[in-house]
């Protein structure tokens, strides 16, 4: 079959569908990969809470240190917010777990 037997809007019918071919296959291999993407950064979001939880702890945590060192020292007015803070990181800590 010779292309130059065919009429011109035959001819230009199969230079749209050659065309059309060479655009979907990279644009459907793109948006394969794209979709592969999302599902990790769900996967990733998903993760981030609990290590949220956790820093706040060790933030607490680290908090409590400090008034605890404070307290032993001989500062008795740490006593208190010691305490309260010691709460909180139990409070903070329960919640990890879940």
């Amino acid at each position: 079959m010779k292309l130059n037997a065919l009429p011109t809007s035959q001819r230009f019918g199969l230079l749209v569908g050659l065309c059309a071919v060479a655009i979907l296959v990279p644009a459907s291999m793109q948006t394969r990969s794209a979709w592969k993407s999302l599902g990790a950064t769900a996967q990733e979001l998903e993760g981030l809470a609990p290590v949220m939880a956790v820093q706040e702890v060790i933030r607490l945590t680290q908090q409590h240190r400090g008034l605890s060192a404070g307290w032993l020292a001989g500062n008795d007015k740490m006593a208190e917010a010691r305490l309260a803070k010691m709460a909180e990181v139990e409070q903070a800590a329960t919640g990890v777990g879940q």
